[in-house]
């Protein structure tokens, strides 16, 4: 269906999907917005994200590697969502539209006295090891948060990086590193900023 549907809006041609059966699909992102619609990704495998009214009716469908999350944009009518294992990507929720894409290779140029995020690299070879950094979450900080964590500015990002077994918060407009934290999980999930001025993690 997810096909077929991508076709009627003519991105792309039937050869540039790679086709998961629907047994080997499920939802893996949803955010929920007042007037009933919802933007969803159709799988963990990232096939594509789409949004939907009230009524189900397919108000736009947008291809690409996205998966896990979907967080809104307190604030504004825009989404941050992962894209595969190596960007992030700002999303206008009214029109699918990328507002702003962030490599995870952006963030390591950006910072290069913060080298947590190479550990998976053989530096004899310049490989990768395989999902070397499995990013699971982008929660941008609320503004009336502002005041409980005053070394961060709203907006800023809050990443999960679940083969590094790390938290961190970078600036989206710099890609600066402004903390981070290793080890204090295990594959962690969803963090999520708090109240009170702590950041709670699954």
């Amino acid at each position: 269906a997810f096909v077929r549907e991508v076709k009627a809006y003519n991105e792309i041609t039937s050869k540039d999907v790679k086709y998961i059966p629907p047994e080997g699909r499920f939802p893996h992102g949803v955010a929920i917005f007042p007037d009933g619609s919802l933007i969803f990704n159709d799988g963990d495998s990232g096939n594509g994200m789409q949004k939907v009214d009230f009524c189900s009716n397919v108000l736009w469908v947008k291809l690409g590697r996205y998966n896990h999350t979907i967080t809104k944009q307190p604030g504004e009518p825009s989404v941050w969502v992962v894209d595969g294992d190596d960007a992030l990507h700002k999303i206008d929720a009214r029109k699918g539209k990328s507002l702003q894409v962030i490599g995870i290779e952006d963030i390591i140029q950006s910072n290069p006295t913060v080298d947590i995020l190479r550990i998976r690299r053989d530096y004899i070879n310049g490989k990768w090891l395989n999902d070397r950094w499995h990013v699971n979450d982008v929660e941008p900080l609320p503004s009336c948060f502002k005041y409980v964590f005053p070394q961060f500015n709203p907006g800023d990002l809050l990443l999960s990086l679940r083969s590094l077994n790390l938290l961190l918060v970078m600036d989206p407009s710099s890609r600066k590193v402004k903390w981070w934290r290793v080890g204090i999980a295990s594959r962690q999930h969803d963090p999520d900023w708090e109240s009170d001025g702590t950041i709670s993690i699954y």
